[in-house]
């Protein structure tokens, strides 16, 4: 065994197959039993491959979380990115390396750990790792104990993926256009006159109407096209970037969306605040409660949002 910097590699002159453990989500927008039969069959060819199917929430978090008693060589989800937020979660304490096959409806964690966005690419993919078997540990964001892998938001980002994920039927049709329609809908009835404000409590205190925190980059996808809202967000620099999105007029959405949607990133627009802290509290102004959001999934509404990243506390495949 190597050891280079923080990655790990191992020899693959190993008369055994690897183990392992495939973590299928078959509610996921992108998965089917065909397709899982063929992913399973590929990764046959040069792993041994344990199919578990996962039954509800949480599921995939108790299936990871086995996965060292069971001799597991590395974790992968076959689902969305709350299916690989779920495993990772379960993989709080354990050095199993995790990787994902993209089943969701934007998958956006392959893309942040560079990963093939198509379930072909990331197949061949995975299968090029069984002769050069790497590992690199990644940071981890946590919000109320809860960790997530790239994204999480508080405030009206979480407030519109509250309503995108109680219709999954939609979600799993509709895909990135479900979302751009029930995001107009909500920022028209309850964001349009006044808005429900939240506050950034850290290196310095700041109010806005949404806060978009991010452990990697890009914030998601439209389709192929990556949008970007910070360009300072990485993986394994020990801090959280924060987007504070304060009032804007009906005039700035256009300029904004533009920016996000070109990837320049939204830094240096008058009505977005940046930050980059280790940790820091967001509360709400005018609610009791304030709406958060991981990886993309709703998680509930909370009197205060506590966030801090923990440094290599995740380690990925290749």
């Amino acid at each position: 065994m190597v050891m280079e910097g923080n990655e790990t590699t191992t020899g693959a002159t190993q008369s055994h197959k690897r183990r392992l453990l495939l973590v299928v989500n078959p509610v996921a927008s992108s998965v089917s039993s065909r397709l899982t039969s063929l992913a399973v069959s590929a990764l046959s060819s040069r792993f041994e491959v344990h199919e578990e199917i996962t039954d509800g929430p949480g599921h995939a978090s108790q299936l990871a979380s086995e996965a060292a008693d069971r001799g597991m060589d590395a974790v992968v989800t076959f689902g969305g990115d709350g299916t690989a937020n779920e495993a990772a979660n379960g993989l709080a304490h354990s050095d199993i390396p995790l990787t994902c096959l993209p089943g969701g409806s934007a998958n956006v964690y392959c893309g942040v750990i560079g990963a093939p966005r198509d379930l072909g690419g990331a197949v061949r993919h995975l299968l090029q790792r069984a002769d050069s078997w790497t590992s690199r540990s990644v940071d981890a964001g946590t919000v109320n104990g809860r960790r997530f892998l790239f994204t999480s938001g508080a405030g009206l980002d979480a407030k519109i993926l509250e309503g995108v994920d109680a219709r999954p039927d939609l979600k799993r049709r509709w895909r990135q256009w479900w979302f751009v329609t029930h995001a107009a809908h909500v920022m028209a009835k309850e964001y349009a006159v006044s808005p429900p404000r939240v506050r950034v409590l850290g290196t310095k205190d700041v109010e806005g109407i949404a806060v978009v925190v991010q452990n990697g980059r890009p914030w998601t996808y439209f389709g192929q096209r990556p949008m970007t809202v910070s360009t300072e967000a990485h993986l394994d620099d020990g801090t959280l970037a924060a987007t504070v999105v304060g009032h804007p007029r009906p005039w700035d959405y256009l300029p904004i969306g533009w920016r996000i949607f070109s990837g320049r990133g939204t830094e240096g627009h008058s009505r977005i605040r940046s930050l980059a802290a280790p940790d820091f509290c967001i509360e709400p102004i005018d609610s009791p409660l304030i709406d958060v959001h991981v990886d993309g999934d709703h998680i509930g509404a909370f009197e205060r949002a506590e966030y801090s990243v923990i440094p290599g506390a995740l380690n990925l495949l290749g």
